[in-house]
């Protein structure tokens, strides 16, 4: 597996952080069902697993810090209507 693929698959797992963030924000605002993980398995043979190891930190740290600079503001101004 060439370099740049490798890191462009692990990059994808520092998106996937970034999106289960954005699911847990809706599910505070009562937009998504509620669920949470309890383990996030990434699985590399032992070829690719150093690599990975590496790549897959950077990821991580980057969406992290995206999570960071990410605005508060709820997605919606309006309250959920009551179920009758």
């Amino acid at each position: 597996m060439s370099e740049q693929r490798q890191t462009r698959g692990c990059y994808r797992y520092g998106q996937r952080g970034l999106f289960y963030d954005t699911e847990k924000r809706l599910q505070q605002q009562g937009l998504a069902p509620r669920f949470s993980l309890s383990s996030w398995v990434i699985e590399a043979g032992p070829k690719y697993f150093e690599g990975a190891n590496t790549h897959v930190g950077a990821a991580i740290q980057a969406a992290s810090e995206k999570i960071k600079q990410r605005d508060g503001t709820p997605y919606v101004k309006a309250t959920p209507a009551s179920a009758k």
